[in-house]
């Protein structure tokens, strides 16, 4: 290799060096801004929320003092006006509130209460929680538990993700069955939360843990919801490291897998699901 033809790859290999360099660069600058949009978007939210709880309390003081009968007597009709009132406060209350729970999801891993619980019990409580409303629409509840199900978690986040999915199958669920079954296989727990309900439309399935998307479904959009559900508790269970499935046809039911890992889980893995036939 003569000199200029060194020459000319001694300055190739050095243009190159400076424009990873300056790649680099540009990527730690594009890291720092977004890790400081996320801060500001945390503030953001941590503000708003702030400043409508100092706007939704004292209404609902006034409409529970009028309610209590101490500013006078009000006709049958005043009443369920502010019942009415009452109840979209507390629906606002309650709209404020999941979208904190939703943010502090995003946050580290660290952020969750982990220690080992027995995931039977927490079924079983949830499974009750909705037992009486299932008995009101004639639905009958069923729940099989196999093995040891005993996992490193957060009881209450879990309990969560499960009163979710089991107050979806109830609700969506016009006539027919519950079945929830537990097992353990390998290094997982598997949670299956299947009923004989409407079902959900292909199109909707590829979007269902979005944040606030509602199916299609006419009965969907009759019964009250904020399209939040299955976006927490999807998020809940990526933060334990597993994962929510679902299989759907329309018209006959739906069946959600949740797979969760017996301990602490360092490391996201592809998971093998074997759907309960």
């Amino acid at each position: 290799m003569s000199l200029v033809d060194s020459a000319i790859l001694a300055g190739s290999v050095i243009a190159t060096i400076a424009l990873l360099f300056g790649l680099f660069q540009k990527i730690r600058s594009m890291r720092g801004k977004l890790a400081r949009q996320a801060e500001m978007r945390e503030e953001s939210l941590a503000n708003v929320s702030h400043e409508l709880r100092k706007i939704l309390t004292p209404m609902r003081g006034y409409t529970d003092l009028l309610l209590s009968g101490r500013c006078g007597t009000l006709s049958h009709q005043q009443k369920q006006f502010i019942k009415n009132v009452s109840g979209n406060l507390d629906r606002m209350q309650g709209l404020v509130d999941t979208l904190l729970e939703l943010e502090s999801l995003e946050r580290p891993e660290e952020d969750l209460n982990l220690k080992w619980m027995n995931l039977e019990e927490t079924l079983q409580r949830v499974v009750q929680d909705y037992r009486m409303i299932a008995d009101a629409k004639k639905l009958r509840i069923f729940i099989a538990t196999e093995g040891d199900l005993k996992l490193y978690g957060e009881p209450e986040k879990l309990r969560q993700v499960f009163s979710n999915l089991i107050a979806n199958a109830v609700h969506y669920t016009l006539e027919g069955e519950i079945h929830i079954k537990a097992y353990s296989e390998g290094s997982d727990l598997y949670v299956q939360v299947q009923d004989t309900g409407i079902g959900i439309h292909p199109t909707d399935q590829e979007r269902i843990f979005e944040r606030f998307y509602r199916g299609s479904h006419h009965h969907v959009q009759k019964v009250a919801g904020s399209g939040l559900g299955l976006s927490i508790a999807n998020s809940i269970v990526e933060k334990h490291k597993g994962k929510i499935l679902v299989e759907s046809k329309l018209g006959e039911g739906s069946s959600f897998i949740v797979v969760l890992p017996k301990e602490k889980r360092l490391n996201r893995r592809k998971i093998a699901l074997k759907l309960v036939s």
